[in-house]
């Protein structure tokens, strides 16, 4: 089995408002961060003009089945050497 972790992440939107000492990056233990942030992408049309917060998440999530890791989740590897 592999030993590596593999980063899964994506983003969230929400109708609110952060006031400024929010707006950062914060580790929930060691192996999760979550982003609150005013500075939004992708936000879809039905939001229309209403304030948008964007909660962005990354986990390193270790491998732990006993087959291999599928080729395209290795392929950080790769590209990080």
């Amino acid at each position: 089995m592999s030993a590596a972790s593999t980063q899964y992440g994506s983003w969230f939107h929400f109708v609110s408002e952060l006031d400024a000492e929010i707006d950062g990056v914060e580790s929930v233990g060691e192996q999760v961060q979550l982003w609150f942030t005013r500075h939004v992408a992708l936000v879809p049309a039905a939001f229309g003009d209403r304030p948008v917060v964007q909660l962005e998440f990354v986990a390193a999530i270790p491998w732990v089945l006993d087959e291999p890791e599928p080729e395209w989740l290795c392929l950080k590897e790769r590209v990080m050497h």
